[in-house]
């Protein structure tokens, strides 16, 4: 008995550890399980990658795993153990290795590709993923919209009818889920597994107000404005505290050069061509205009101001104008772990910041230039992993982009299904709508494939 008592003694003994878990890149990595592998006692790593974990006296192995890492395990001998006791704390740091695919294509066969909702009689017209594992579904059933949330297990949580107007879900930047129309919006909540419409608002306000907002910080909201034809994008960052609005980054540097040489050539070329007794200074008044007009309803004053145009020179102009001039750009600002990212493909370059808005350091990048690029960046639902989308011949590909180098880190070819639209990542998933021949139905359907074994 005097033994027994000695060992219970001997093993109630514990010690607290204190640890921080960082990437080779010396970021922070948020939400890690820590696990002991011998009492199955577990506990994670919070948004600064710092943890806390309570271990006995005796020799124990912890296993560090993240989705988006390769697992990490640290044994924790008795000597390293008993050297620790003194202080009654043990402090290590856990570097933990990005989960990389060798540069080569990783095909994701017809077996890992299965239906994430299942219901031939709706149609799905939006989808957002929300929680761990649920789904809400913007869809059409019996020639009504309905609002649906259910799980990855296909399980129905609540479902409400609402507006036939509804066509899109939004999703901001302070993760609450807005329901929109061409005139209207609205909130969604859930409550005790109901879903629940709240503040409805009007369309102009939600896009002057809701939709240029990207980044929620604790100090900062950093939005997004368009001017100069939609050329000029410029990303704002507002304190909280003091409401101070500054410029936070710009495309500017290029946006000149780059509107004059690509469009505003183009759009004269075009005016000559159906103006073929066009003066040179007429032709000189129109491209003044042209380049110091701000928008649209600027630009269409040019045609007052030149008296006498030939209506077809104006359909084309116009045409061209909302088709291609009105589109910004590819640039986008994201939050990735902590840290803030601006992919600027107008420059050539990605820039990092702290969540603060302190410049961290430039990389250049140059995946944008590569055939296919379909000019869209995805961040996953944990906001620690970002792809860039190409297509070719209707058949997509993701490659997934390391944001502190600019680098591409292999390639996920998604072969089951052509023309995908929609494509959000959770997890180890790749979720997507398409339209499809399911059950001989032919409607949108939601997939998921996994990425990788």
């Amino acid at each position: 008995m005097l033994f027994l008592m000695f060992c219970s003694t001997i093993y109630a003994q514990n010690i607290q550890i204190f640890g921080k878990i960082i990437s080779t890149d010396s970021i922070p990595v948020p939400n890690a399980s820590i696990t002991n592998d011998k009492t199955g006692a577990g506990t994670t790593s919070d948004k600064d990658g710092l943890f806390k974990f309570t271990v006995p006296m005796q020799k124990t192995t912890l296993s560090f795993s993240h989705v988006s890492y390769n697992e990490k395990k640290i044994i924790l001998n008795e000597t390293t153990l008993q050297d620790a006791k003194e202080q009654g704390v043990l402090y290590i740091d856990v570097v933990m290795e990005k989960r990389v695919r060798e540069l080569v294509p990783v095909t994701i066969t017809d077996s890992k590709v299965e239906i994430a909702w299942e219901n031939p009689k709706q149609w799905i017209l939006d989808y957002e993923l929300v929680g761990e594992d649920e789904l809400l579904l913007l869809l059409v059933e019996k020639n009504k919209t309905h609002l649906q949330l259910g799980n990855d297990k296909q399980k129905s949580i609540s479902k409400i009818v609402v507006g036939n107007a509804y066509e899109e879900l939004f999703k901001d930047c302070f993760e609450t889920i807005h329901l929109l129309s061409t005139d209207s919006t609205c909130q969604v909540f859930l409550s005790n597994a109901n879903l629940i419409l709240a503040y409805q608002a009007s369309r102009k306000d939600f896009d002057a107000f809701i939709f240029p907002s990207v980044i929620n910080s604790d100090n900062y909201l950093y939005t997004k404005v368009l001017s100069r034809h939609n050329q000029l994008i410029t990303y704002n960052k507002i304190n909280k505290e003091t409401k101070n609005s500054d410029i936070f980054v710009t495309n500017y540097q290029e946006e000149q050069s780059y509107f004059n040489a690509s469009y505003v050539g183009t759009i004269v070329a075009k005016f000559v061509e159906c103006n073929p007794h066009a003066t040179p200074n007429s032709i000189a008044a129109f491209r003044f205009a042209l380049v110091n007009s701000k928008d649209m309803a600027e630009f269409i004053g040019t045609f007052n101001m030149l008296g006498d145009v030939d209506a077809t020179c104006v359909v084309h102009i116009c045409s061209f104008y909302k088709n291609i001039l009105e589109k910004p750009p590819y640039s986008m600002l994201a939050k990735i772990n902590d840290s803030i990212f601006f992919f600027d493909h107008l420059n050539n370059k990605i820039q990092k910041f702290d969540i603060d808005g302190n410049h961290v350091s430039d990389k250049e990048i140059s995946y944008h230039k590569a055939k296919g690029w379909a000019k869209e960046i995805i961040i996953n639902k944990e906001h620690t992993r970002c792809f860039a989308k190409f297509v070719n011949d209707g058949i997509t590909t993701l490659r997934e982009i390391n944001p502190n180098t600019g680098e591409l880190m292999g390639e996920i070819v998604l072969k089951r299904h052509v023309f995908l639209s929609n494509i959000k990542v959770r997890g180890d998933y790749i979720y997507y709508l398409c339209r499809d021949y399911y059950k001989d139905n032919d409607k949108y359907f939601l997939w998921k494939q996994r990425m990788e074994d």
